[in-house]
C-alpha cells in the first residue's frame, strides 16, 4: 500500500482499499418533491492510482441497476476519470476535513457531488444532477431532462484488504 492509499483509506474508514456501504438514497425534483427513495449498495475501491465507485440497486423484482465512476487518484488526492453518464469525472478529496468533491461533465448528465464524514462509519452526500438527455440513474425509468437533487446517508458495512476481481474491471 502506498502512502497515498494509506492516507486516503485512513481518512475514509481505515486502511482497507475495498469498502462496501449501504446507501439510503432520496431522489428529489428541482422543487424538492420526493420522486423516489431506496437503499442500494456502493462498492468503493481506492488503491492508487486506481479509484472506482460502483452503485448497485436491486429492484423488488430482482433486476439490478448499476452506476459506476472510475478513474485515477494521485498523491495530491486529485481524482480524474470517466463518470457513469459518459462524461469526464474529476474532483478532489480533502482528507483532513473528511470531504470529497467531484463533478461530472460532458455526458448525458452533468453533476456535482459533495460528501462529508458524519462519524467513523457514516457519511452524508449531496449530488446535484443536471440531466441533459433522458437517463436512468439507479432508477427503473429514465429521468427526463432537468435538475434533480440526490441526498444520501452512507453507512459503512464492511472493508477488506482483498478487492474482488469484478471490481477491478469496468462494467462496460
Amino acid at each position: 500500500m502506498t502512502k497515498t492509499t494509506e492516507a486516503i483509506s485512513a481518512a475514509r474508514h481505515g486502511p482497507d482499499p475495498y469498502q462496501v456501504f449501504d446507501i439510503a438514497c432520496r431522489l428529489m425534483d428541482y422543487h424538492g418533491k420526493l420522486i423516489d427513495e431506496w437503499v442500494d449498495k456502493q462498492e468503493l475501491w481506492i488503491e492508487p492510482p486506481d479509484i472506482a465507485v460502483r452503485r448497485t440497486r436491486t429492484m423488488d423484482y430482482g433486476t439490478e441497476i448499476f452506476y459506476e465512476d472510475r478513474g485515477k487518484v494521485n498523491e495530491r488526492f486529485e481524482i480524474v476519470g470517466k463518470d457513469g453518464f459518459g462524461g469526464e469525472w474529476k474532483g478532489h478529496a480533502f482528507i483532513q476535513e473528511g470531504v470529497i468533491y467531484v463533478e461530472g461533465r460532458g455526458g448525458k448528465s452533468d453533476f456535482i457531488m459533495t460528501s462529508w464524514t458524519l462519524s467513523e462509519k457514516e457519511q452524508a452526500c449531496l449530488r446535484v444532477l443536471d440531466v441533459k438527455q433522458p437517463v436512468a440513474w439507479l432508477t427503473p425509468k429514465a429521468l427526463p431532462a432537468g435538475r434533480y437533487w440526490i441526498k444520501t446517508v452512507d453507512i459503512l458495512v464492511s472493508t477488506s484488504t482483498t478487492v474482488p476481481e469484478a471490481m477491478k474491471k469496468p462494467l462496460r
